[in-house]
């Protein structure tokens, strides 16, 4: 397969952008504060607290270890993409507190700290969650485990442990409040993370199942200018034969083709979210 160069510098270059985003985050809004981020930057940011030593020297540390691991196991590119942000994130981290950038310190405003902290975080890995890449740490041990045991529900196994690094920080602190701050931060990870995944067209996928799918069919491509899917299927109950139309529409096309279904009481209907689209969505 041929290496698309241009491509390719560009990925890199929102790796790096990710990167800075995600040491960003970290030096502005999670160091100041008594907290820890979910994931490998938890326990760095906790080793930083014990020894007042850079987090990006631990984040670096730990996470060349997973990647020399995980380059015998998966995709040397999602490796190879994965180390230029690890090595961005922790030297920019470093960089910072060289500089002595910019944080934001406020006594009553920590909860707002745990937010932002989290909408940078959750853009960071968003970015190389698109390009097919991770931000490392528990990303890395995830792929690996998918790449082994494509069966196992990784994501359970990714949020079981990032809560245990956040649950172990209060022996650290030693204040509830830190876990509280960083339940803020992860649920405003995930927020941001799944808008950033979720496709742009907001497209939803209709299933019905009806005697009349020629009159159905005829209103969505007239009325709604909309083609579809007609499918076979078959009663399990009552072994008749049944047509199984299913069409994915925008979410403002919703309400009209609702309104051309009053038309067919007996249509059974039911519809959902879809993450995204690709190909000829108008059609």
């Amino acid at each position: 397969m041929k290496l698309d160069i241009k491509k390719e510098a560009g990925f890199l270059l929102l790796t790096v952008v990710a990167g800075a985003i995600s040491a960003l985050g970290l030096w502005v809004f999670v160091f100041p504060y008594d907290f820890v981020p979910s994931g490998v930057d938890g326990i760095a940011v906790s080793l930083q607290e014990i020894t007042n030593l850079n987090a990006g020297y631990f984040n670096l540390i730990i996470n060349i270890i997973l990647l020399i691991i995980a380059w015998f196991f998966i995709n040397k590119r999602y490796v190879i993409y994965t180390a230029f942000f690890t090595v961005t994130s922790s030297l920019m981290c470093i960089v910072f507190e060289e500089m002595r950038f910019y944080q934001y310190t406020h006594p009553t405003n920590a909860m707002v700290s745990a937010l932002f902290a989290g909408i940078l975080g959750g853009v960071s890995i968003g970015l190389m969650l698109r390009q097919k890449a991770s931000s490392g740490g528990l990303d890395i041990v995830a792929a690996i485990i998918q790449k082994k045991k494509g069966h196992i529900r990784i994501e359970r196994i990714v949020s079981f442990l990032s809560y245990i690094i956040v649950a172990s920080s209060i022996f650290i602190y030693k204040d509830l409040n830190c876990i509280l701050l960083s339940a803020i931060q992860i649920f405003s990870t995930e927020i941001t993370i799944k808008a950033l995944l979720k496709d742009t067209r907001n497209a939803i996928e209709v299933k019905i199942v009806t005697d009349e799918t020629d009159s159905i069919k005829d209103d969505i491509l007239i009325t709604l200018n909309h083609a579809a899917t007609v499918l076979d299927g078959k009663g399990l109950y009552s072994g008749e034969s049944k047509k199984f139309l299913i069409v994915v529409i925008s979410i403002r096309q919703l309400s009209d083709l609702m309104k051309i279904l009053k038309k067919y009481p007996d249509a059974f209907v039911y519809y959902s979210d879809v993450m995204g689209v690709h190909g000829h969505f108008d059609r």
